[in-house]
């Protein structure tokens, strides 16, 4: 390239990054911010200079950058590729292996649950329940809730709440009953048919003479904590229930096994990993021109190669997080007990406000109560005590300190010993019970309900709110 020439083109060069640090702002960007405008004008300077400097030589400079960067992209396009594969190969699996892996982990751990085996629905429930649990999806506030669903034993409406059969939620003046729990209470192991609101649609529409509409939301790994935000939420959206009624216990006990802590929700660990190792939240709004590096992160995040990244970390996470804690502190069972007792306190004061009676129940476990065990119930509760034997102690106090703050209308109402005459199986595992035991539950809960649904229902479920569509609306 000619001298004269070559000084041009660098004279060009410097006049763009001139540009670029006082030019205008409303041609190449905010003067605030290192615009997208400001970027490209300086990377177009940087390319004028460099050809100013190096001449011809720039022809093989951008032969071997054009090499470089064709391989490069290349080499991504078959990392996503691959990772694409590997995920979408994983999930498969995961969801075909979803109920053989829970009926093998039974038979290998307690022995055959006869009723799966006798029931033609028992394949469809196990492949329906790992299909919904791969198909999570974020809830404001309580982080998680289960896609919409219709199979055979499992339909989840497009707000993401397991339907109750037979509940007439549009008809005149429905009675309205809310559940909230974990999975206990959203059903596990069990068909539509099978759950604690079912049974309850039931009892209730067989007493009372007019529409019954019970709403199951219950959702798998819920804390009590995450119910009364649930419940507030449903508040907010105009929906005002006759009765909230809260089923409880394993869980709140289960996450400060995990935490060391009460009050937590399941998964801490690994949300506050992904937060504070991945994007920050921001509440500003960017100018038009500016350049946002969290774009570029948050495409990078949307990469299958991210995805899988993402997924390997984890196996050392949830390494760490089956390894039990190094201490709880003393008085951890106390805390499990106020911050539920809390928890209803605060339900309380909302059904105070709005209208409605609350009630809360402590549900049973495989190793409390009286229950006489089948032999399936026995390696059930032997399995539980060799797999987590520290836990017992906590347990045992946790329910022992319910037993002596147990009382007033809205509980908790401690429900221990409610299999404790019957001889036939109940649980499949320590916390979730069969169809049958879904049934004695609710018909527990609806012996201490009864007498408020007594009660003149206009009176009693007169809202301070206007009525309210039938679901919350998409947000």
């Amino acid at each position: 390239m000619h001298r004269g020439l070559r000084f041009a083109w660098l004279a060009l060069g410097v006049a763009l990054w001139v540009w670029v640090a006082v030019g205008d702002p409303v041609v190449i960007g905010s003067d605030s911010t290192f615009g997208r405008g400001r970027l490209l004008v300086g990377m177009l300077g940087g390319f004028v200079v460099a050809s100013a400097v190096l001449g011809g030589r720039v022809v093989s400079l951008h032969r071997g950058t054009a090499f470089l960067l064709l391989n490069t992209v290349l080499f991504c396009l078959l990392l996503e590729l691959g990772s694409f594969l590997s995920l979408r190969i994983g999930d498969y699996l995961q969801r075909e292996s979803g109920w053989r892996g829970f009926a093998r982990s039974s038979l290998e751990n307690f022995g055959p649950i006869p009723l799966y085996d006798q029931e033609s629905w028992s394949l469809d429930l196990w492949s329906a329940y790992a299909d919904a649990w791969a198909n999570l999806e974020y809830e404001p506030y309580v982080l998680w809730r289960k896609g919409s669903m219709s199979r055979e034993t499992i339909h989840i409406d497009r707000s993401g709440f397991r339907v109750t059969p037979g509940a007439d939620c549009k008809g005149r003046s429905p009675v309205e009953i809310f559940l909230f729990g974990g999975s206990t209470m959203w059903g596990f192991g069990a068909p539509d048919s099978g759950t604690i609101a079912a049974f309850l649609q039931e009892r209730i529409e067989a007493d009372l003479d007019r529409p019954v509409c019970v709403r199951n939301f219950g959702e798998g790994a819920y804390v009590s904590t995450q119910e009364l935000i649930a419940l507030m939420r449903r508040i907010q959206a105009g929906h005002v229930p006759r009765l909230a009624i809260f089923y409880d216990g394993w869980n709140d006990i289960i996450s400060a096994e995990q935490t060391g802590e009460s009050g937590s929700h399941f998964g801490r660990d690994r949300i506050a990993r992904r937060l504070e190792t991945g994007s920050q939240l921001s509440g500003t709004t960017e100018s038009a021109g500016s350049a946002n590096p969290g774009l570029v992160l948050e495409w990078l995040q949307g990469s299958y190669s991210w995805k899988l990244g993402s997924r390997l970390l984890e196996l050392p996470v949830q390494w760490r997080r089956s390894r039990p804690n190094k201490a709880w502190p003393a008085d951890l069972a106390d805390q499990v007990v106020d911050t539920y007792l809390e928890n209803l306190r605060m339900a309380e004061a909302i059904g105070e406000a709005y209208g409605f009676e609350v009630f809360g129940f402590w549900q049973p476990l495989i190793a409390q109560g009286q229950k006489p065990p089948t032999e399936t119930e026995r390696r059930i509760l032997r399995y539980e005590l060799a797999q987590r034997p520290r836990s017992r102690r906590l347990y045992r106090d946790v329910y022992s300190i319910v037993k002596r703050r147990e009382g007033g209308s809205a509980g908790p109402h401690l429900l221990i010993d409610a299999f404790d005459e019957v001889e036939e199986q109940i649980f499949i595992d320590p916390g979730h019970v069969l169809p049958r035991g879904n049934q004695i539950i609710a018909d527990r809960i609806f012996d201490v309900v009864r007498p408020e649904l007594q009660h003149d229902p206009s009176a009693a479920n007169a809202s301070r709110l206007p009525s309210a569509p039938d679901r919350v609306p998409e947000s």
